[in-house]
């Protein structure tokens, strides 16, 4: 009988103490395993054109280097916005694709490449110019009323979130007056659910840029589509550097990442 009470004692002993040291320690962080090991977020890689070299985490794009890419076995490879297969990728001036006998296969077009485990789908769409109503939207709400010196104009209309409401993206960019840089200005906006959200908007001598659109992709299955745009500093010199810009939706929103 004694042993039983003993038994007893200590079991609600080692209880109370668990108990403590539970509340002491607190219990492990949201994110983390029982050891203290955080669980690993996914990580994945895209390859936009010769300078887009980005990764992505937690809804977001940053910047990734090229030997990152160049490690990766393969990737799916887009181009011009079609599967075009799965390669290595090996940077020589350019990126060049490699086949699993490393043998380069040559491409013509737009590059779009993503990691294998990175689930991109590119929409397909069709450019227009503006129109008359979007003169009229670009006129009420930007004082846009000259189109006569369009660089880029650029017009796509998608339902960017499959609801049945068609959105229309708009680019333009007025870079050709040589002699008033007064009229110099580039716009990026997108009408959405019937609200303008704008993007880009530089105007005169800080218009430095032109911008044309690259692909429109949807990420990992999301609800909304991302968009990528060219980015070219120096369009009208003897040569040009493109780099990219990334829209993604963000916290209900359109936002440049």
């Amino acid at each position: 009988m004694k042993n039983i009470k003993g038994l007893i004692i200590a079991i609600v002993i080692f209880s109370i103490y668990g108990l403590v040291m539970y509340f002491v320690l607190g219990k492990p962080e949201q994110g983390t395993t029982t050891n203290n090991t955080p669980t690993k977020t996914a990580t994945y890689y895209m390859v936009v054109g010769e300078s887009g070299i980005y990764k992505y985490e937690k809804n977001s794009f940053s910047k990734a280097s090229k030997n990152t890419i160049e490690a990766l076995n393969n990737m799916k490879v887009f181009v011009d916005n079609k599967y075009f297969g799965n390669y290595r990728l090996k940077y020589v001036a350019k990126w060049n694709l490699l086949n699993d006998k490393y043998e380069f296969v040559s491409y013509k077009g737009r590059l779009l490449a993503v990691s294998n485990d990175f689930e991109v789908v590119p929409r397909e769409y069709t450019v227009r110019e503006i129109n008359d109503d979007d003169k009229y939207l670009l006129l009420q709400n930007y004082g846009i009323s000259s189109f006569k010196y369009l660089t880029t104009n650029e017009v796509v209309d998608i339902d960017l979130d499959k609801n049945g409401v068609e959105d229309e993206i708009i680019v333009l960019s007025s870079m050709e007056d040589n002699d008033n840089i007064n009229n110099y200005y580039n716009l990026v906006l997108i009408k959405y659910n019937n609200e303008v959200i704008t993007l880009i908007d530089e105007r005169k001598e800080d218009a430095l840029y032109v911008y044309n659109i690259n692909s429109i992709i949807n990420i990992l299955d999301n609800s909304n589509d991302s968009i990528i745009l060219n980015k070219i500093e120096g369009y009208l010199a003897e040569s040009s550097n493109v780099t990219n810009v990334i829209i993604n939706y963000k916290n209900s929103n359109y936002v440049i990442d």
